[in-house]
């Protein structure tokens, strides 16, 4: 969990989240970072919901005094901690790249027709969330999932924002929106995800070694 959180915004600030840049890569370079300016603040919307309830999940532990399951009785509240110190340090650092942005902006010449694709970008989002409220709750959640990864916004913070999204419109508003951050803690506990470092490992070897070139 400690790791999972504490990389976050490391991965933030070298890029490597994963995106999806079928749409973004064709456009012009300041209309490109305007959408990304517009989706680090979508990033940001996401994350200061994910700390707000993360320290909130934190302070619940450990006025529960609650403990793990198992034969050590280890305080959960010190596992949930690295959660609000890295989703915390996430938010900072999405600041920061947001003044970044946006100051990159302000040293590029202007384009013709530079705002369309950042309107466009936010009509669609509005549309995607009225049909997830109006008329289609499957389909709504489709839309605006395609939507946020269309216009360049991080797999994690789209696939979080519309969690939230389905929690905030259908159980319960605000108060519904502490999931958020029980359930990324909860995938970030998963057992399954410990074979990942060896698959990674895995990787390497084949990759430094020249086994993987033979293989394709």
């Amino acid at each position: 969990v400690w790791f999972c959180f504490l990389t976050a915004a490391y991965g933030l600030k070298s890029g490597s989240h994963i995106e999806v840049d079928v749409m973004t890569h064709s456009l012009r370079p300041r209309s490109k970072i305007m959408l990304q300016l517009a989706a680090l603040v979508l990033v940001l919307l996401y994350v200061t919901i994910f700390s707000y309830f993360g320290w909130q999940m934190v302070e619940d532990s450990h006025r529960r005094d609650q403990v793990t399951p198992n034969l050590l009785h280890f305080p959960v509240w010190i596992i949930q901690l690295g959660l609000g110190i890295g989703v915390t340090i996430l938010v900072l650092q999405t600041i920061r790249a947001i003044a970044k942005t946006i100051s990159q902006l302000r040293r590029m010449p202007p384009e013709k027709s530079q705002y369309f694709p950042v309107i466009l970008f936010i009509i669609s989002v509005i549309s995607a969330l009225i049909v997830l409220t109006e008329v289609s709750q499957i389909g709504g959640i489709v839309c605006v999932l395609a939507v946020l990864l269309l216009g360049g916004v991080p797999v994690f913070a789209a696939l979080g924002l519309v969690g939230a999204a389905g929690f905030f419109f259908f159980f319960g508003g605000f108060d519904s929106l502490s999931q958020v951050a029980f359930m990324g803690y909860k995938s970030s506990g998963e057992f399954t995800l410990v074979a990942l470092p060896l698959f990674i490992l895995a990787g390497s070897l084949l990759a430094s070694g020249g086994i993987g070139e033979e293989l394709f």
